[in-house]
């Protein structure tokens, strides 16, 4: 018996197989933007390049054993865009090759701060996976001691940073004839007999150019070591991006999060979230929302009182306000960047510059770093106050016996809204307990005329205690604090 469709007019849908895409197609389209006006022409390369920043003395040890650099003989039958780039200009095979002889004599450098700061080298390297460790080791630097006198090549090839990496057509065929790893695999079984041993095709597999930028790291040795923080930026083409992760991890790198990058910078004496900038703005949002969450969890008796401490903005930095407080004209305020007038104004702390001449603008914003002379180092959102002509002779006075307690400690002060929010607290008590009740004799009333068991009715209240719960807020930690500079005596 045949069962005939009730609507044969309507197709039936085929099930749709999911497709997870795990790297980008060599066709996927770049945005493009121009100025017809200057005839200015960007185009992103978003999603076609990969970035890996590497930090530390032993990044460049990590860099040598991650990668091995092509430099055999290309086989006649070879047939890559690395051939067709060589053959395309004659000075490309030049600049190859001092390529890797001045990157073959950088292997015994222990930091990678021995280099010229901001040095780029382009290099053609191996395909990773040929080159991957098979578990993971410390990689460590080869320490010569000849090498340590005589020191890095100083003399850099001029064609240092020419690389393949930048062309379109070259990043493109790159990703079209990238062989998968289980193509790789399946070669390997069938030719190489030894397990480890190489074989003839992984010299026809095409190389990979990256692009190494040296990072100098501190340059100011009154704050930090020279070469703290000290590394490279690898960038590579789009489709390689895990076998080189899984490289660099397998030499002895350690992988990082945002809380490790923000503690790296602070330790480098520099803010990733400037508070001029959109990121800053989004990021002292966030941490104040979830501050304020985490500081009314806790009951009344276990708060921090700021009010008594004279504190306004616990939990962000109030830079419009204050800059409103010092000159009611700052609406357009920034941070200063300028390096030479940063470099002025620490001259003129010192008495060697003339401040003025610096030429400092009132809506301005000065960076400072804070060396502590004792133990301790201030927390966030700390207050930087300047001191009056009592306190420095004060803390001479200190200085002269030995004697490290501070210098002058704020008095408490009395809270203005302590009564208000008792009042407001009993209140509101008084308020819930009285619904209360009120919904107790409306359910022994309907108990007394009915045979089956009445439940309270649910308490309506949540609109009373936001309402409530915001006044508190407001009242331990006020908006209309009359000035931030001010604030403190």
């Amino acid at each position: 018996m045949q069962i005939e469709d009730e609507n044969p007019s309507q197709p039936t849908k085929r099930e749709e197989k999911l497709n997870f895409i795990t790297k980008n197609h060599a066709s996927t389209r770049n945005s493009e933007y121009r100025n017809v006006k200057n005839g200015v022409r960007i185009l992103s390369l978003k999603d076609t390049l990969n970035r890996f920043r590497l930090t530390g003395p032993l990044s460049h040890a990590v860099l040598f054993k991650a990668f091995k650099i092509y430099d055999n003989e290309i086989p006649n039958n070879c047939n890559t865009w690395f051939t067709d780039w060589l053959n395309e200009n004659s000075d490309n095979k030049k600049s190859h090759k001092s390529q890797s002889r001045y990157w073959q004599g950088l292997d015994k450098i222990s930091s990678p701060s021995e280099l010229d700061p901001g040095i780029v080298v382009s290099l053609n390297v191996f395909d990773p996976r040929l080159n991957r460790a098979p578990k993971r080791m410390k990689a460590l630097p080869a320490l010569d001691t000849e090498f340590l006198m005589t020191g890095p090549p100083k003399d850099a090839p001029k064609s240092l940073s020419n690389s393949a990496i930048w062309n379109a057509n070259v990043r493109k065929r790159i990703l079209t004839e990238m062989l998968s790893t289980h193509e790789i695999n399946t070669k390997r079984s069938k030719e190489v007999l030894v397990p480890g041993e190489t074989s003839n095709f992984e010299f026809t597999l095409q190389p990979l150019p990256i692009l190494v930028i040296q990072r100098p790291g501190n340059q100011d040795s009154e704050w930090k070591k020279i070469g703290f923080g000290s590394g490279y930026d690898v960038i590579i083409p789009n489709g390689y991006g895990l076998s080189v992760w899984l490289n660099l991890i397998a030499a002895g790198a350690r992988a990082c999060g945002v809380q490790e990058i923000i503690s790296f910078h602070k330790e480098m004496g520099y803010d990733q979230f400037l508070p001029d900038t959109i990121p800053g703005q989004k990021e002292a949002d966030r941490v104040q929302r979830e501050l304020l969450i985490n500081y009314f969890k806790r009951p009344p008796n276990r708060r921090v009182n700021y009010t008594k401490l004279s504190i306004a903005k616990p939990f962000k930095a109030p830079w419009k306000q204050l800059l409103q407080n010092w000159d009611n004209q700052t609406d357009n305020w920034h941070v200063l960047r300028d390096k030479d007038k940063l470099v002025r104004i620490q001259q003129a702390i010192k008495r060697r510059f003339n401040i003025q001449s610096a030429q400092l603008e009132p809506n301005m914003l000065i960076p400072v770093k804070l060396t502590m002379m004792t133990h301790g180092n201030p927390g966030e959102f700390s207050l930087i106050c300047i001191p009056r002509r009592e306190d420095l002779r004060q803390n001479i006075r200190k200085l002269k016996l030995n004697d490290n307690h501070p210098v002058y400690i704020e008095p408490l002060k009395a809270d203005p809204h302590e009564s208000e929010r008792n009042k407001l607290k009993i209140s509101h008590k008084k308020l819930l307990k009285r619904l209360r009740s009120r919904r107790v004799r409306k359910k022994r009333r309907e108990q007394a005329n009915s045979l089956k068991r009445i439940r309270i009715m649910k308490a309506d209240t949540g609109e009373i205690c936001a309402q409530h719960f915001k006044k508190m807020c407001q009242l331990w930690l006020p908006d209309n604090f009359p000035s931030i500079r001010h604030q403190c005596s």
